[in-house]
C-alpha cells in the first residue's frame, strides 16, 4: 500500500445500553480525518464469531451512517439485544482520494459483545 498524499485517519468505537439479551444495545464507530477533506471515508463493519465472519447487511443488523464534516459515526442498532448478537463486531475505515486501488490508507477496530 502506498500512503503517499493521504492525511492520517482516527478511528474509535464506542457503546450506549447494555449487553444484556432484551435489551438496545448502540455500537457506534467513528472515524476523523483531516478537516477540509472532500473524499468520506467508506466505514465497514463485519462480525466474527465462534463461526464465521460475516456482513452485517447478510446478518440483518441495521446500521445508521452521520456524516459531520471531518467526522463519519456508523453506529449499529441492536434494539433488541439477541443472543446470536454475540460475537466479535470489527469496524474498518478506508480512505481513498485518487480511485487507485493500491492508494488506500486503511484503519481498523473491534468491539467484543459478549
Amino acid at each position: 500500500m502506498s500512503f503517499v498524499g493521504l492525511p492520517s485517519m482516527n478511528l474509535s468505537i464506542s457503546a450506549v445500553g447494555s449487553t444484556e439479551v432484551g435489551q438496545s444495545l448502540y455500537i457506534t464507530c467513528t472515524v476523523t480525518v483531516v478537516e477540509g477533506l472532500v473524499v468520506q471515508p467508506t466505514v465497514v463493519w463485519t462480525k466474527m464469531d465462534d463461526v464465521s465472519m460475516g456482513d452485517l447487511n447478510d446478518l440483518n443488523i441495521s446500521t445508521v451512517t452521520v456524516i459531520e464534516g471531518e467526522v463519519t459515526n456508523v453506529t449499529i442498532v441492536l434494539e433488541p439485544v439477541k443472543f446470536e448478537h454475540r460475537g466479535i463486531y470489527y469496524c474498518m475505515g478506508m480512505l481513498n482520494l485518487t480511485g487507485i486501488t493500491n492508494d488506500v490508507r486503511e484503519n481498523s477496530s473491534a468491539f467484543n459483545l459478549t
